[in-house]
């Protein structure tokens, strides 16, 4: 089994060239599950795959186009089901039922050193990202 995860920095949808050399990529690696973060519906590993994706980001400051997600997992079996996080805009974890027996997938984007996203606001350096791992 081979699982794999990669931040896309916000491709803004599949037909740019940008998208289909990440799809290249995504390819050539070949990975049975994906957790792809900062990604869009259109950013495909391959066809066949079954994914699950955080909900859409609630406010501002940043402004998320139709299609964007901060986390999908990406994998090649089926997803029996999504269970609930605590935080359904940044986290998704997908119950999947592989060749060897059911796995629990759970993927997570983590705000960096100087984030100051929702639901952090205003915080100083480093606290978003405490408080992220904190959940």
């Amino acid at each position: 089994m081979r699982i794999a995860t990669w931040n896309l920095e916000r491709p803004k949808n599949g037909s740019s060239q940008r998208s289909r050399l990440l799809m290249d990529k995504l390819g050539e690696i070949d990975a049975d599950i994906w957790i792809l973060t900062e990604t869009h519906d259109e950013v495909i590993p391959d066809k066949g795959y079954h994914s699950g994706s955080t909900d859409p980001v609630p406010e501002p400051p940043i402004i998320h186009l139709d299609g964007e997600h901060r986390t999908t997992i990406w994998t090649r079996w089926p997803i029996a089901d999504t269970l609930p996080t605590s935080s359904p805009d940044r986290t998704v974890c997908a119950d999947i039922e592989t060749p060897y027996g059911s796995l629990l997938v759970y993927g997570t984007i983590i705000s960096y050193h100087r984030s100051g996203c929702p639901p952090y606001g205003s915080a100083r350096q480093w606290e978003a990202y405490y408080a992220a791992i904190a959940t």
